[in-house]
């Protein structure tokens, strides 16, 4: 018994605590709702698109700081060697500049930096059978480089791409909040419409000038109640109407007969319809 009892106690527990993830957000993504709630299970997840997207914009954006880095850090080995003038000089000077502060952000290997040196030493050598081999191995750098260069440019159509469709997601679903809120609004309405004609409709028995309203509430609560109650009335006030014709004081024993089964409002009913 006490086993069972604490296995009600678990699984109660684990309800509270998936209806609270629910509740509080803690699952939520701005403006896409909970992917935990099953009508979310197979709407695209415009939030997680996004994230996809900016993380493989990072990544291209990485390869291409740290692939223009190499290139920058092979000028500046050039330079080194170059004779000097005030060009020259000025552009180991600035190009220094950016190569250390690119060297904070996307550092080169050890191995990055032998190749380099001896790419360059290879170029810049009287051989032709090694500058011939560079000028190889700095092609095909080249070509890798603008394969980087196209990858960032489809990453950054693609981020653009996701945070356009996170947008119309996002408008999309502020939408359909106004129209749910619009429905709930009028339910709302409805429902207080409905109960406080209920009120007057129990007020009318003690003030019988709210019969019309009652009337009212009768219709909307129950049309075919109402429409039974409408046709009785009718029929107690047209049989009263005949005695009165034929006379001899019949009509006053009907009234005398209704009057004690009859309250105020339903009285007042049937005088109203004999006028």
């Amino acid at each position: 018994m006490k086993d069972r009892t604490k296995l009600n106690l678990w699984i109660a527990a684990i309800i509270t605590a998936f209806a609270l993830v629910l509740l509080t957000g803690c699952a939520t993504t701005v403006g896409q709702g909970s992917r935990l709630l099953p009508w979310n299970w197979f709407h695209p997840n415009a939030n997680a698109r996004l994230v996809k997207a900016e993380t493989r914009v990072d990544a291209a954006e990485d390869k291409t700081v740290h692939a223009a880095h190499v290139e920058t850090y092979k000028a500046g080995l050039a330079l080194a060697v170059a004779a000097d003038s005030p060009a020259v000089v000025t552009a180991r000077r600035t190009l220094g500049n950016g190569n250390g502060l690119l060297s904070q952000v996307a550092p080169l290997t050890a191995t990055e930096d032998a190749e380099a040196r001896q790419l360059i030493g290879d170029l810049l050598s009287a051989s032709a059978e090694r500058v011939a081999r560079a000028e190889k191995q700095q092609a095909a750098v080249e070509g890798e480089n603008a394969r980087i260069s196209r990858e960032l440019s489809a990453a950054a159509a693609s981020l653009n791409t996701a945070t356009g469709k996170l947008a119309a997601a996002n408008a999309a679903n502020a939408e359909a909040a106004a129209k749910y809120r619009r429905i709930w609004f009028w339910i709302y309405a409805v429902a207080g419409g409905w109960v406080l004609l209920q009120v007057l409709s129990g007020l009318a028995r003690f003030y019988p000038g709210l019969a019309p309203i009652a009337h009212l509430a009768g219709s909307i609560a129950a049309p075919a109640v109402q429409a039974a109650y409408t046709r009785a009335t009718t029929a107690v006030s047209k049989a009263i109407a005949d005695a009165e014709k034929a006379g001899n004081g019949a009509a006053d024993t009907i009234r005398t007969f209704i009057d004690a089964r009859m309250d105020s409002p339903e009285q007042h009913v049937i005088s109203s319809q004999l006028k």
